[in-house]
């Protein structure tokens, strides 16, 4: 029973510390990427573009989903 405990929780925290460790490899590597390397202006604004512009029609079909949904159970009353 005690076994058990102390396997769990091994198993729990070194999967905490394996999960910070690759968010730390992540944030440096993030950061050396950013300070080093030259930005790229075109592909930095077609991403905005892709990421941003296009995702309106995304946007409106949602919110009219949860505003009928919202209206239908009374929790609306707009």
């Amino acid at each position: 029973m005690i076994t058990r405990f102390f396997n769990a929780l091994g198993g729990a925290l070194l999967s905490f510390f394996q999960y910070l460790g690759e968010l730390v490899l992540l944030a440096a590597d993030t950061f050396r990427c950013v300070f080093t390397h030259k930005l790229r202006w075109k592909l930095f604004l077609d991403q905005i573009v892709e990421i941003g512009l296009l995702s309106q029609l995304v946007v409106v079909i949602t919110g009219g989903v949860y505003r009928r949904r919202l209206r239908g159970s009374n929790l609306l009353s707009i």
